[in-house]
């Protein structure tokens, strides 16, 4: 089984390990701990969405699509 917790690091606290527990009863289990971004600085990351916007924003590299040619 393989779970993902995203939370805050003051949510750690006696019931979170309770609940791991109870979730994984006698298990061997491994914890990695990575900071997480969240959304915003996830998209901000990628130069092709910025690129894409700044486009959007220009009026150019836009296709024209009629509604009548989507499936």
């Amino acid at each position: 089984m393989f779970s993902t917790y995203t939370l805050n690091s003051d949510e750690l606290t006696p019931q979170f390990v309770t609940a791991l527990q109870q979730s994984y009863p006698k298990k061997r289990i491994e914890i990695f701990v990575q900071e997480a971004m969240d959304e915003t600085e996830y998209l901000l990351k990628d130069e092709r969405l910025l690129t894409a916007v700044q486009d959007i924003k220009d009026g150019k590299n836009m296709t024209a699509v009629s509604i009548d040619s989507l499936p």
